[in-house]
């Protein structure tokens, strides 16, 4: 049997995802929790201690639990919320350059909702990432219709603010 360049490419394709899906599974990133009834589509863990307790700064890291501080604040329309998040990056967009600059991204949630992710590049070094990357978030969270950005995921020159980062392959940007 002769493949087309459509068919190897896709099964190309395939072969990649079920190897990110092992190794993400091996490094507890998802789990079978929150999986579609049928069982086919992991989850992705969302975390953000509903205490706050080990969060902000370099301090603490985004949470891999069972909380869900953001879904709620999703769920809410709420507004101003500072939580974390872990996400599969889905697109990556150009960087918006009107005022601050800021890298722009978008998370999926384990709940399959997306989150924009806003980070300031004026005060905070860009991170390297590509779709299908694994990033842990913390910062500010503002809903709107359309899932809701994160934003203040660095920290404040000022001290007026409390600090976000953003967690990429084992370094912390803020």
């Amino acid at each position: 049997m002769k493949l087309n360049k459509k068919q190897v490419k896709r099964a190309v394709m395939v072969v990649a995802l079920a190897a990110v899906v092992v190794v993400l599974r091996e490094m507890g990133v998802i789990t079978d929790a929150g999986s579609d009834s049928a069982g086919t589509e992991p989850a992705v863990a969302v975390g953000a201690d509903a205490r706050g307790e080990g969060r902000g700064g370099a301090r603490g890291s985004a949470g891999v639990g069972t909380s869900d501080r953001l879904e709620r604040a999703i769920d809410n329309e709420e507004s101003g919320v500072m939580t974390d998040a872990k996400g599969v990056v889905v697109k990556v967009l150009p960087d918006d350059r009107e005022g601050d600059r800021h890298q722009r991204f978008i998370i999926k949630l384990s709940s399959g909702r997306t989150v924009l992710i806003a980070h300031n590049i004026d005060l905070a070094p860009r991170v390297p990432i590509e779709e299908i990357d694994i990033v842990e978030v913390y910062g500010q969270f503002e809903w709107n219709d359309r899932g809701g950005v994160m934003h203040w995921t660095h920290h404040d020159p000022d001290g007026r603010h409390e600090d976000g980062w953003i967690r990429h392959e084992g370094s912390l940007y803020q």
